[in-house]
């Protein structure tokens, strides 16, 4: 099973997650960073990775990390992310 977490900013993130492949039918987790009842696990859920922009996503398989999108890299994490699946084998 493929999780997604997505940590972001934007009230339109939904939106673009729609163009995710459906094909791997991947669990997406959204931690908003601006909402009260997620912003302390989001917080931490960066800290953990070693990200300070947003958005940023983590791929897990099984549980285990497979790939971290970052925003620092100066591309933006989602469309990494969705460029990654549109690519990825089972």
């Amino acid at each position: 099973m493929i999780d997604i977490y997505i940590v972001h900013d934007t009230s339109n993130i939904e939106d673009i997650i729609w163009t995710i492949p459906t094909e791997i039918e991947p669990f997406i987790h959204f931690l908003d960073i601006n909402s009260k009842k997620d912003r302390s696990k989001a917080f931490k859920f960066k800290q953990t990775w070693g990200a300070r922009k947003n958005p940023f996503c983590l791929m897990e398989k099984d549980g285990k990390p497979m790939k971290a999108f970052y925003t620092e890299t100066g591309d933006d994490a989602i469309k990494q992310l969705i460029n990654f699946l549109t690519n990825y084998e089972k």
